[in-house]
């Protein structure tokens, strides 16, 4: 496993469980929160691993205001896996998201954004179009990546188990090991406001979401997935066009 701090929820997906009982290759496949955190020997330890591919899930003014560095031997994308009707960014940092939830209507701010976002994310979004597109092509090992690591990269990563056969459970227990990863930021999050956290249930959601996770993020797209198309076949066919000889090619490149 890479040295590198697990604060900034990097992690590879290598390991699960996916068709026909194969596991994942380990090596290939990171995820991760914002490599602009790196220091630079953690910018060696990505080198080190050979880092083919990055792929930047980030709005434009996100990257701007914290870039990536650079790293040998790595290409760098980036494809905003958050955008409105009209193609424009959306900053989903933890920043913006608790600006986005102030905005909605009713009691439970956390649950609308969280809705609003993983109803949504996982249908014809050309982000994760052009990783499957990355993918497809071998241009391994590639991390992906957002601010935290947790919404954008955690929705594109449940889309990679899916596509690699691994059970729904297993993907929601990977989402929520960034609150694992993230504990102690999480715990900054919650000292923040003290008692006060943990006797309203919306400001402890609050505080949650700013540095991790809650179960409903991940199972709010598995469900709309599952709602929306009878097979997971069609539903990457008609989202993704990845027919059945493209799923094939991603299990024989990433299934060992």
């Amino acid at each position: 496993m890479a040295k590198i701090r697990k604060e900034l929820n990097f992690r590879d997906l290598g390991g699960y469980t996916g068709q026909g009982g194969r596991k994942i290759r380990r090596g290939l496949l990171f995820r991760s929160g914002s490599l602009g955190e790196c220091r630079p020997e953690e910018v060696k330890e990505l080198e080190r691993l050979r880092i083919r591919t990055v792929l930047d899930f980030r709005s434009e003014s996100e990257v701007l205001s914290f870039p990536d560095p650079a790293i040998k031997g790595a290409r760098m994308y980036r494809e905003s896996a958050m955008i409105d009707e009209n193609g424009k960014d959306i900053d989903y940092s933890p920043g913006a998201l608790i600006r986005l939830a102030m905005q909605q209507k009713g009691r439970d701010k956390i649950e609308a954004v969280s809705r609003l976002c993983y109803e949504t994310i996982p249908f014809h979004n050309p982000a994760y179009r052009k990783m499957f597109d990355l993918l497809l092509e071998g241009e391994v090992p590639m991390v992906m990546h957002c601010t935290a690591g947790k919404d954008r990269t955690g929705v594109a990563a449940m889309l990679i188990l899916l596509a690699l056969g691994v059970d729904d459970e297993t993907i929601c227990e990977d989402y929520m090991l960034t609150n694992v990863y993230r504990k102690k930021r999480i715990e900054r999050r919650y000292r923040a406001t003290g008692v006060l956290t943990f006797l309203s249930r919306n400001l402890h959601s609050f505080q949650t979401i700013q540095e991790g996770v809650l179960p409903s993020g991940i199972r709010t797209s598995l469900e709309a997935i599952h709602a929306k198309y009878s097979s997971l076949e069609d539903f990457f066919l008609q989202e993704y066009d990845l027919g059945e000889a493209d799923l094939d090619r991603l299990r024989s490149l990433y299934l060992e």
